[in-house]
């Protein structure tokens, strides 16, 4: 696992309205996507919602982000702007491109394989929950 050293009392608080929104998790592999929603909820998520490409990302405020991808075309996206507006962490999975680039921006890290460990240690460490 590797994780920005970007911290919880670093970043923005959430705002009141990601607080009560609900998670993402954008991941090419549904089973990806499902184990990452599954951990969500086992930490007390209510409401998760998963697909398969970020053009299917809302554009309203979310809880947490878990994407994988293009870190370029993430970071390039209206969406990156929404969720740095409201403190939204963001968590990309093995992206395609410069990791430290995203780190630089504020996003975390993550490779996969993950443990599921690996992913409630960092829900922990940023008080999502």
């Amino acid at each position: 696992m590797t994780l920005s050293p970007d911290t919880a009392a670093s970043r923005p608080a959430l705002s009141d309205v990601a607080s009560r929104a609900p998670c993402l998790v954008i991941h090419s592999n549904v089973l990806v996507a499902e184990d990452l929603s599954d951990i969500l909820k086992g930490e007390g998520a209510t409401d998760v919602l998963t697909g398969t490409d970020l053009a299917q990302a809302p554009l309203s405020p979310v809880r947490i982000v878990f994407v994988s991808g293009s870190a370029q075309l993430i970071l390039e996206s209206q969406l990156a702007a929404l969720w740095a507006e409201h403190g939204t962490p963001v968590v990309l999975l093995n992206s395609i491109g410069d990791p430290e680039s995203a780190r630089r921006a504020g996003f975390h890290v993550l490779e996969e394989p993950f443990r599921t460990e690996d992913v409630t240690a960092l829900l922990r460490s940023l008080r999502v929950f």
